[in-house]
């Protein structure tokens, strides 16, 4: 099994705003009320099968909180990490029953690629805190997304560049003066909405760098993920007019990154390789050859005094060097 101790560390950075986001109870609001007594706030999060280590983060921010005396007198307990195993049915259920029989404050931290609770949620005036990795994040003035909604619903308005912008970056610094500009690109994704919907925010900024897109499909199953990816991998290397293209921007969840990126291996694609889900330092056996992308800062950057902060609570709460 592959814990990827990086979801801790974020979800560490991202409960510094939910820590205090609860003002004391009234009887007038419900997300006020329900879940928060005189000592204590009861929360609980929501994950799926690829973020097992969000609730260690969670747990260690909250208790660095509680030693703190808590928000507004109130020590926060974290009664439960429901897990959904990437099925939106069984999302939906476990929001509704955190809420309606464990009668949580809030839902905190979210991190789930199918999370389909946010209208609900909305609906009973209970927040929810996370990765605004689901389109349930956007508009929803429940939802705290710590990168703000990273999936918007289609049609999309407006695309965050800094991915190709990263890519351009690093062409330039191996010495081509162009950077990206006419290099050609394929994107693959996951038949979800999160594939569909990343897709199309990734195209604008790919163009908009000059890159040429060969390829660009959501059609990676996404509920039983395939054990053979040599379909994809000759859709991919011939799709360059035949040719291999000089990119490929796979939009997919941890395990099927580490499934074509291995067969893409082994075919022996030499372009680049990238994604925005793999990153970890104890990950560079299996991220062989790829260009990993983060949305946030990371353990290593030892100048960063806040990422210092999280990792110092990660080390506070016993999970030993928090970049190893």
């Amino acid at each position: 099994m592959h814990r990827f101790r990086w979801l801790a560390v974020a979800a560490v950075a991202a409960l510094g705003v939910s820590t205090v986001a609860v003002a004391p109870a009234t009887a007038r609001t419900r997300a006020q009320s329900n879940g928060i007594s005189g000592d204590e706030i009861k929360v609980a999060g929501v994950v799926d099968a690829q973020a097992p280590d969000t609730g260690i983060g969670a747990q260690a921010r909250f208790d660095e909180e509680n030693a703190k005396g808590g928000v507004f007198g109130r020590k926060i307990k974290l009664v439960e990490m429901a897990n959904d195993n990437g099925d939106p049915t069984q999302d939906e259920a476990a929001v509704k029953r955190l809420v309606q029989q464990d009668g949580v404050a809030a839902i905190v931290p979210v991190q789930s690629v199918v999370f389909q609770g946010g209208t609900f949620l909305a609906q009973q005036r209970v927040p929810f805190f996370g990765w605004g990795i689901s389109t349930q994040f956007f508009k929803n003035p429940y939802g705290f997304g710590f990168t703000g909604p990273a999936v918007t619903p289609s049609p999309v308005k407006s695309s965050n560049t800094s991915w190709a912008g990263a890519l351009d970056a690093m062409f330039r610094a191996q010495g081509d003066p162009n950077g990206a500009k006419g290099k050609t690109v394929a994107l693959i994704a996951e038949e979800n909405d999160s594939g569909v919907t990343g897709l199309e925010e990734n195209i604008p900024p790919v163009k908009a760098y000059g890159m040429k897109i060969v390829y660009q499909k959501a059609s990676i199953p996404f509920a039983t993920p395939p054990s053979d990816y040599t379909p994809f991998v000759n859709q991919l290397l011939t799709s360059n007019n035949g040719k291999a293209p000089d990119v490929i921007i796979q939009l997919n969840q941890v395990n099927v990154v580490i499934g074509l990126s291995r067969a893409l291996n082994e075919a022996g694609y030499t372009g680049v390789d990238t994604n925005a889900v793999l990153y970890d330092p104890r990950a560079v056996g299996i991220a062989k050859n790829q260009v990993i992308y983060t949305q946030f800062d990371v353990p290593e950057d030892t100048a960063n005094p806040n990422m210092q902060k999280v990792v110092t609570a990660l080390e506070n709460a016993g999970l030993g060097t928090a970049t190893k």
